[in-house]
Order: structure tokens, then sequence, then C-alpha cells
């Protein structure tokens, strides 16, 4: 067995690297990969049934742009989909919005104006890197919020139209981004355990442990909705704060570390990652599994890792490192568990 694991892992990681080779290489490679999965995902009208539904996130973006666009300003919203932004961006007084949209959506997004009455909408079928205006806009209105907070290349799209299109002094909604992360307790069976971890019926599963670590590492990031968090182990921690006022995409860390101390007992099984996206000091959306006004169409992603039993008092840490924040696949953690009466350190993904 240990050979043919070795000989899958060495295959896989020859493909992987050869793949991972080519894309690094290659920045329009990327661009186009990163095209082509957005328009398919976003092209399925499920996907809007879950975002229309989502009434923590529709009401929000609804009292943040009546509070923010004033009348006469000239909008962008970047990803259009069905419209939404735009035309609350156009009833709440805008003299210009415009829809920027490259998916086959934006056809429905027209209709949904039209049949609004909504005429001060202007639709513009093209990428956002290929949209350009003679003149400066006020606002920039966008829901490029992954489930991972970054993953759909927020920084680097809006920070683009940024410093093309917006006024200085304009306001982008929202623009503070925080993604957290909190070592979580899960609820089992929602939540699945490493199949190595588990005894049924008498019967160990061990032996899977070295097929689990021929897998690549994106076996060990798992998005759910809802979430199967039973209870935070210790306090949450924003572990990257950005600002589209002011952010550079170059300047994003490359990797972060979570330490505290734990708040109550239990079992570890990874790490709760959520985020919250600020539109002032007093409107935003947040999906932290324990808000009871969580936007709830995002999946919640935890990192998962290895059971570990924790007590009050212990520290939990994780080292949290990526290739490419916008890209989940690229992410990497160890996570570490240090007793309180420094008896040991347990360690492991």
């Amino acid at each position: 067995m240990g050979r043919a694991v070795t000989s899958v892992r060495a295959r896989a990681e020859r493909f992987a690297g050869r793949v991972a080779a080519r894309l690094r290489a290659s920045g329009r490679l990327q661009a186009v990969v990163s095209r082509v999965l957005n328009l398919q995902y976003f092209a399925d009208l499920a996907r809007h049934d879950d975002m229309l539904a989502d009434r923590a996130r529709v009401d929000t973006y609804f009292a943040a742009i009546g509070k923010h666009v004033r009348d006469g300003d000239e909008v962008v919203d970047l990803g259009t989909g069905t419209g939404l932004l735009s035309c609350f961006a156009a009833r709440a007084g805008a003299g210009l919005v415009h829809a920027v949209e490259y998916g086959p959506i934006i056809d429905a997004a027209r209709d949904v104006a039209e049949e609004n009455g909504i005429k001060n909408i202007a639709f513009h079928p093209v990428s956002s890197r290929e949209f350009s205006l003679p003149r400066k806009v006020d606002v920039i209105v966008h829901e490029q919020l992954g489930a991972a907070l970054f993953n759909e290349h927020v920084v680097a799209n809006v920070v683009d139209l940024r410093d093309r299109l917006l006024k200085e002094g304009g306001l982008i909604l929202p623009h503070r981004l925080r993604l957290f992360v909190a070592p979580v307790q899960a609820v089992e069976p929602l939540y699945a355990p490493f199949a190595w971890e588990q005894e049924l019926h008498g019967l160990t599963f061990r032996s899977l442990k070295p097929y689990a670590d021929a897998h690549p590492k994106g076996y060990l990031y798992r998005g759910y909705n809802p979430p199967p968090v039973q209870a935070f182990l210790a306090a949450p921690r924003p572990v990257v704060d950005v600002d589209l006022l002011t952010a550079v995409p170059g300047e994003l860390p490359p990797s972060v570390r979570y330490s505290a101390a734990a708040n109550r007992d239990g079992i570890l099984h990874g790490f709760c990652v959520f985020f919250e996206a600020g539109f002032d000091e007093e409107l935003s959306i947040t999906t932290s599994p324990f808000d009871p006004a969580r936007a709830v169409h995002w999946a919640v992603p935890i990192l998962r890792a290895r059971r570990h039993q924790v007590r009050t008092g212990d520290t939990v840490s994780m080292d949290l490192r990526w290739d490419d924040l916008a890209v989940p696949a690229t992410w990497r953690w160890e996570v570490e568990v240090t007793r309180i009466a420094q008896e040991s350190t347990l360690q492991g993904v």
C-alpha cells in the first residue's frame, strides 16, 4: 500500500506542479481561468436565488446605498448580476448608474430595470478591467465578496476601478474588509471528521491516513452552509484587515498567525473563517455563525485539523499562509495546542 500511495502522491504532485508553474508564468492564463469559473458560477440563477433571499445582505446594502448615494451622483456597480445594487442606487437619487457585468446575467438585469421603470442605468457587458469612462465617478458599489472574503479578487478588481475611475474623496461601498478566524468545536455528524479518525462498529480507519496525506491540500478546506459550529473555543480575531479606499494589492500579507487562550473545554476540529464587510461605522455585513443577523447565503469555510482535546486556558495557535489570498486552494496551515501547565504541545494540520 505504501508504494501505491507514494506513486499516487508523486503523480499528483508532478501534475499539480506543472499546472501551478504554467499559471504562475501566465498572468493572462490566470485571468482566463478566473473569468471562466466566475462566468459559470454566476450564470446559474440558483446562485441569485440564494443571494436575493439573503435578507441580511439585501437590507444592509439597501440601507447603506440609501444613506451614502446622494442626488445626482454617478455610480459604478461592479459585477451587477441581476441588477439589485444598481436599482438601489438609481432609486436613491443617483444621476446615472453604470452596471458593469461581463456575464450573460446582465440581460436579466436589464429586464429587471425595465420592469421596475428604472431608466437611469447604463448597462456595460464587459469585464471591469475593460470598462472605462471619460470622467470619474462619485461612488463604487460592489459585492465582490466570496465565502473566504477575498476569493472573488475583490481587492484587485475594486482597486483597479478606484485608481482609474473614482474621484478623490469618493466612496466605496463596502470598503472595510476584515477576515476573522476562530478555533471551533463542530457539530457531528454535520461536520465530517477525517476518515482516518473514524471508529465505526468496531472498525478503525487509521490506515487511510496515508491516502489523506496524498490528497491536495484543498482537501483540508471545506465550506459549509449552514455552518456546523457548536462553539468557538477561543475569541475570534481579525487576521486580515483591508480598507479598499487605501489598499495596495501587492501589500497584502503572505501569511498570518492566530493565537489565543481557550475560553472553554472542548474538542478542536479546525478553524472557522468568516468575514465582516463594513460600509461605515454603523452598517456592515457579517458571516459570523453566531451573529443572529448574519448573512446566510455564503458558506462558512472551516480549515480542518485533526482533533485536539482543548482545556480552558490552553493556547490555541494557527499559522496560515498562502500563495494567493484570493485562491483558498493555495492556503496552508499548521495548528498547535499548548497545554496551560506546559505539559505538552500537540501539533498537526
